[in-house]
């Protein structure tokens, strides 16, 4: 019983300590987002896409500013990883059941195929401009499923020690991402005018994050925005299949390498594949299925709708300041050229299935 009281209060110290260091990054998001919620006003764009161009031009800005960088980091990070979860999770209150009945058979075919080409294409290039299989792997996952938070997942999974490379990767799919938000909404705008249907399947079934699908959707309409997180979550539960595929994969290559390694090294650690989906999605599954049972009443929705749009902002702020072009143009340049030709391929495949059906 002593042992679980001085547990309590050593995480509590933790939580305490993180959200201290995390105060200027909390300020400065804020700061932005209540800028961005200004020129709104004024600017005929969302605010979502105001706050998230805001904070990419201030983050590089602030490059040159190591100690603000610094200083603002845990808190910046804290809210594009928990802020943006819990927003996205709250967006169960708003979706009616009887829009996941709308991703019929089709759908989910061509996003389980636009997944799988995903992989193929990013493997065969990463071969061409010699980038090793594991860090194709973890590019391809955020490329096909949900961004920065595949690329983690696939980490985890299988077993990968060099993190800064991830970093690297992630900071890669963010910025491809940010581009997306604007290319991908304008695209839409031209060939599915009035069509909002196809406007949210193009947006879900290939900007990177949730982050930017939300953006990017709901800065059309608030329509087109929950249609397009439907389609997202649609390729986050293919997360699972994925990374037994990957785990599959990988361990084999490493026994063809070299048989005769000890099984410790040639083997990826166990794995819990329930945890490897993020708790989010399956809050926002369950809010989905209690609101459409009637079981929460609109005096709690509403707060918590209100909340998920606060969160939404500071969330698009965090994403723009994480976003390093000067970081990725030198660091990672091959990375980025793979991306960025795997990232076209994934709009002409979707726009194409648009046009056909």
């Amino acid at each position: 019983m002593r042992y679980s009281g001085l547990n309590l209060i050593h995480r509590l110290e933790i939580l305490m300590r993180t959200f201290l260091e995390g105060v200027p990054g909390f300020l400065l998001v804020g700061i932005l987002a209540a800028i961005a919620l200004f020129l709104t006003q004024y600017i005929g764009l969302s605010v979502s896409l105001i706050a998230i161009l805001l904070g990419f031009v201030v983050g590089n800005l602030l490059s040159f500013t190591p100690n603000v960088v610094s200083s603002t980091h845990t808190g910046i990070i804290w809210i594009e990883t928990y802020g943006l979860s819990t927003a996205v999770a709250l967006l169960g209150l708003q979706l009616n059941l009887s829009l996941l009945l709308q991703v019929n058979a089709t759908s989910l075919s061509v996003i389980a195929l636009a997944i799988v080409m995903t992989f193929l294409i990013t493997v065969l290039l990463s071969k061409m401009f010699r980038i090793d299989a594991t860090n194709a792997c973890l590019l391809a996952s955020g490329q096909a499923i949900c961004g920065s938070a595949a690329v983690m997942a696939a980490t985890k999974a299988l077993n990968v020690s060099n993190k800064a490379q991830t970093g690297l990767i992630i900071a890669v799919i963010n910025f491809l991402g940010f581009l997306g938000v604007f290319i991908v909404t304008e695209m839409g705008q031209y060939f599915f005018a009035g069509d909002e249907i196809a406007n949210a399947f193009m947006i879900g079934n290939t900007l990177q994050s949730m982050g930017h699908v939300v953006a990017a959707g709901f800065g059309i309409s608030e329509e087109v925005g929950q249609g397009a997180v439907l389609i997202k979550m649609c390729r986050i539960l293919f997360l699972i299949p994925t990374l037994l595929v990957l785990v599959y994969w990988i361990s084999r290559s490493i026994k063809e390498a070299d048989n005769n390694c000890d099984n410790d090294q040639n083997t990826v650690s166990k794995v819990y594949w329930l945890k490897l989906v993020p708790l989010f999605i399956w809050v926002f599954l369950a809010l989905i299925l209690l609101n459409n049972l009637g079981w929460i009443s609109q005096g709690v929705i509403d707060p918590l709708t209100q909340l998920s749009d606060v969160l939404f902002i500071l969330a698009m702020v965090a994403i723009g300041l994480s976003i390093r072009v000067q970081d990725i143009w030198q660091q990672c340049s091959k990375l980025l050229l793979v991306a960025g030709v795997v990232f076209i391929l994934q709009i002409a495949f979707t726009w194409v299935f648009l046009q056909w059906v």
